[in-house]
């Protein structure tokens, strides 16, 4: 125990005379910006048609006040095997015994420090993280009493909702800054392959070390998304509550989150686009690849008129219109887990088919 306690005073003391020295999470630029009631779920079990048996009685009215949400808020400093500080980033209970925060804070160390709203410090256990929707796990070895956890809304917040930004920016614990949803359903481009779909987009102002601490409704407390990224000028970006909850539900159970893939390339069909003026709809999806041997490899890229000239155009995904990469993309990633089956219907010669593909693991053909 005196050794662990040394250790965390003299990390206190480093952090104290070198803040400006750290390396800060919040690596990358977002490139693309592309009605509901509110509905707040625990964060034991998973989604299932919007709905979860609650373990932890959280209904769409919080109880939390502000007060409270921010005693389930932590700074996280991670270290090197040599005992480096690598980085510093924020972090909130996500269940009784687990932190969410950013992978990239944890990324390349391998002990973490744990500081909570009272003072309290705790070594923390690394459960698992996903790098391509930046979402790690931790597991404090101590946990204060009556620190709360906060509840993670599902349903997607409503451009111009207020909302509350909570983190360590430089070290500074428990930073708050204000602003309101800008844009939904933004495909964030990070240094991955992917993208990740169903980004909140804010003009609430982030800063390095605001990196896995919690976007706030402010007019219930819950988290609606995990801060992530900004730009300036205005724009900070936080990975959708839902989308988190899914791969953080992952990763506690199995280590990793598997993510769903269906081979399928797609460009917008659009007035920009050649084919616009050609074919008898105006919205939907033109098939540009397919993956060999892959889920979708019996669609065609270019369908069998005389000329071979149009390919199929995919205008429902389940039943539902689709018009954009981002629509479709977020259906696979919110909806859809490995195995399950899903159902494209698809424009091709001025004729509607339907076909079914299988949700493959992407890891697989990666």
């Amino acid at each position: 125990m005196n050794k662990i306690f040394d250790k965390l005073l003299g990390l206190v003391l480093i952090l104290s005379l070198a803040c400006f020295g750290l390396l800060i999470g919040g690596y990358l630029i977002p490139m693309y910006d592309s009605e509901n009631q509110d509905t707040v779920v625990s964060n034991t079990d998973y989604i299932d048609n919007n709905e979860v048996v609650n373990s932890v009685d959280y209904t769409s009215d919080s109880d939390l006040t502000l007060d409270e949400a921010q005693k389930g808020i932590v700074t996280i400093y991670a270290q090197t095997d040599s005992e480096e500080v690598e980085s510093q980033g924020s972090g909130f209970m996500y269940t009784d015994n687990h932190i969410m925060t950013n992978e990239h804070v944890t990324r390349g160390t391998s002990t973490y420090y744990v500081k909570f709203q009272d003072g309290t410090w705790s070594e923390a256990e690394f459960v698992g993280a996903d790098t391509d929707t930046d979402i790690a796990i931790l597991k404090p070895d101590d946990i204060p009493t009556d620190t709360p956890v906060l509840p993670m809304r599902y349903n997607q917040p409503q451009v111009g909702e207020s909302v509350l930004a909570i983190g360590s920016p430089s070290g500074l614990d428990t930073t708050q800054t204000t602003g309101v949803v800008s844009s939904t359903n933004v495909l964030m481009n990070i240094e991955t392959e992917f993208g990740i779909p169903d980004t909140i987009q804010t003009d609430a102002a982030l800063n390095p070390g605001n990196s896995g601490g919690p976007l706030l409704s402010q007019s219930e407390e819950s988290v609606i998304g995990v801060n992530r990224a900004t730009v300036g000028e205005n724009r900070g970006y936080a990975i959708s509550s839902r989308l988190a909850h899914k791969v953080g539900q992952s990763i506690i159970e199995d280590g990793r989150h598997k993510h769903g893939f269906i081979g399928l390339s797609t460009n917008e069909l659009n007035p920009d686009s050649s084919l616009y003026n050609n074919v008898s709809i105006d919205s939907g999806l033109i098939v540009t690849n397919v993956t060999e041997s892959g889920p979708s490899d019996n669609l065609q890229l270019l369908s069998e008129d005389d000329n071979y000239t149009t390919p199929d155009i995919v205008t429902e995904v389940d039943g539902s219109s689709v018009s954009t990469n981002e629509e479709l993309i977020s259906h696979i990633a919110l909806n859809k887990t490995v195995g399950d089956t899903m159902e494209l219907t698809i424009y091709r010669d001025g004729e509607t088919i339907v076909e079914e593909v299988r949700i493959e693991d992407r890891l697989e053909y990666n």
